[in-house]
């Protein structure tokens, strides 16, 4: 049989086989045994778990920086906005202020002008309403 052999079988073919007898003794002499190979690994791991940790890090300190700086600007649109609205709610109770104090005054001054017909008109509405009551 000639090509490649199974894994720990001797080799009976004229082209030697590439895959060593037993590879447990192999990484025995290149790395010092079993231990140090798996202790190695884990060192390894460690490190890139340690990078991939700092890299995570540095991007959400980042993210958090735009997050700041967006509620910020969205802080400073919000209260612009809600001074309009206010200055605005300022002018409306002004004029609506000024308008019914002046209707006030004309009522009045019909009232007194016309005291007979306003106590029948309000006589009459009063009438009125309570039928609509009813």
């Amino acid at each position: 049989m000639n090509g490649p052999q199974p894994f720990n079988q001797p080799n009976r073919g004229t082209n030697p086989s590439p895959v060593p007898n037993n590879p447990t003794k192999t990484a025995e002499a290149t790395n010092g045994g079993p231990r140090e190979v798996v202790a190695n690994a884990l060192g390894q791991v460690a490190e890139k778990a340690s990078q991939v940790g700092g890299q995570v890090a540095e991007k959400a300190s980042h993210v958090a920086d735009k997050v700041s700086h967006y509620a910020s600007d969205a802080y400073g649109s919000v209260k612009d906005a809600g001074q309009k609205v206010e200055g605005w709610a300022e002018e409306a109770y002004g004029a609506t202020s000024k308008q019914v104090g002046q209707y006030t005054d004309e009522v009045t001054t019909l009232i007194k002008n016309h005291p007979i017909p306003a106590i029948l008109i309000g006589f009459g509405v009063g009438l009125l309403i309570g039928r609509a009551v009813r």
